[in-house]
């Protein structure tokens, strides 16, 4: 006695070869669903969604290692890069084309940083769109026209940002070596100007002398509320040490780092009349007599 051994992709019924069909297509027999071809199904399913949860998890665990701005070139176009640096320039907010933008700059070079419509929204709902002074770490994807460079932020929640301590200081110790550097001073507003549309400029003295301090006003500011200012009004601010044709002043970045004083502040030195000179002339002094 014999035993016929039909392989298994042989129709039980008609003895043609039908391949993994589970009804014959010649003769329409029900074949079933044989274990092997089951099993390599389910198996070859479990594999492809166990290696997308690999690879999800590789990413998110992945780090883009930062690169300089001054080596970012034409070649590298369309690149996600990660860029890690001080904002120099107060950020501005064009409502209109629903966008964020502010300078980054490292020491290297400097670049534009733009966060578009959602991006943008979700800076502002998060309180996490920086300010000048604040040394800043994001990713985005670089883009290259002609020779201008800038940055598209395309995941908000990864920025980071570090506010820098500012430095308590007289007036007449804000130098150029403190260059984006955020300072607190006092002093009493002596000059109150806008030469022009969005910029308004207040020049603050104090005993040791005075200085100008910039706000950025208008629609696309992000300043915030200021309390009520006017000539003559002792104030104390935090902002950062910004450049004007080779003069130091300072940019406040924030409203809330502005605010009124509830005491009198000195405007100049008290001085003897004995010890004027010659040397004195341009200055303020305190005298009594």
């Amino acid at each position: 006695m014999t035993t016929e051994h039909r392989s298994t992709s042989e129709c039980p019924s008609c003895g043609r070869f039908i391949g993994p069909y589970s009804t014959c297509p010649y003769c329409g027999a029900s074949v079933g669903r044989r274990m092997v071809v089951r099993a390599l199904q389910v198996g070859s399913l479990l594999l492809a969604i166990g290696g997308v949860v690999v690879l999800l998890f590789a990413a998110s665990r992945t780090q883009v290692p930062p690169v300089e701005i001054g080596n970012l070139i034409g070649t590298m176009n369309w690149a996600y890069v990660h860029v890690e640096g001080v904002v120099t320039r107060q950020p501005t907010h064009d409502k209109g084309a629903g966008t964020i933008r502010f300078w980054l700059w490292d020491g290297t070079g400097e670049i534009l940083v733009l966060a578009y419509r959602s991006e943008a929204e979700e800076l502002l709902a998060g309180d996490l769109v920086p300010v000048m002074g604040d040394s800043v770490s994001l990713e985005g994807t670089l883009r290259i026209k002609d020779d201008f460079q800038y940055l598209i932020l395309e995941v908000p929640q990864n920025i980071e940002i570090w506010p820098g301590e500012p430095l308590r200081l007289p007036i007449d110790r804000v130098d150029l070596g403190l260059l984006y550097r955020p300072v607190t001073i006092q002093g009493v507003v002596r000059d109150d100007r806008v030469p022009y549309q969005g910029l308004r400029i207040l020049t603050l003295r104090d005993e040791s002398g005075e200085i100008d301090v910039t706000l950025a006003t208008g629609p696309d500011a992000l300043l915030g509320d200021l309390p009520e200012l006017g000539p003559g009004m002792p104030v104390q601010l935090t902002g950062a040490v910004d450049l004007y044709k080779g003069t130091p002043q300072i940019s406040v970045g924030r409203g809330a780092d502005l605010v009124v004083l509830d005491k009198d502040l000195a405007v100049a030195p008290r001085r003897q009349l004995g010890q004027l000179s010659s040397s004195d002339v341009g200055g303020m002094a305190l005298v009594e007599g």
